[in-house]
This record gives structure tokens, sequence and C-alpha cells, in this order.
């Protein structure tokens, strides 16, 4: 099932995974509060998140 992920979407994937390579936290701590802005459900964002917090 393949995810409709927006250009708002990459950017902050993008963003959050380079604060992450960096600084060791990001994209759960912020790239998860920045999606739920967008999608407004939980539901829509773990699927987006998790997997890239589990490679990092």
């Amino acid at each position: 099932m393949p995810l409709d992920i927006s250009i708002y979407t990459l950017i902050v994937i993008i963003v959050t995974a380079t604060v992450q390579s960096v600084f060791g936290v990001g994209v759960l701590l912020f790239g998860t509060p920045l999606l739920l802005l967008q999608y407004e459900k939980l539901t829509l964002v773990l699927p987006i998140v998790l997997p890239i917090c589990i490679i990092e």
C-alpha cells in the first residue's frame, strides 16, 4: 500500500532526519508534531515516522 506523500511531508522528513543524524534525536521529537499538524491523526503519522526511526 503506497503512501501519498506530499512535498511538506518530504521536507519535514529530510530536515528532521538531518537533525537526528547530527544530534541523535529529531524524527520522533520534531517530526511527529509537525506531521500531526498536517494529518491530524496519529495513525497516519506513525507509518511514516517509525520506519525512519528504526533505520537511523
